[in-house]
């Protein structure tokens, strides 16, 4: 998925955290 889209990974680590 990073390969993809690096943004929306990120976006979904800080998901994961909250």
């Amino acid at each position: 998925d990073i390969e993809s889209m690096p943004f929306v990974e990120a976006l979904r680590q800080l998901s994961y955290r909250v």
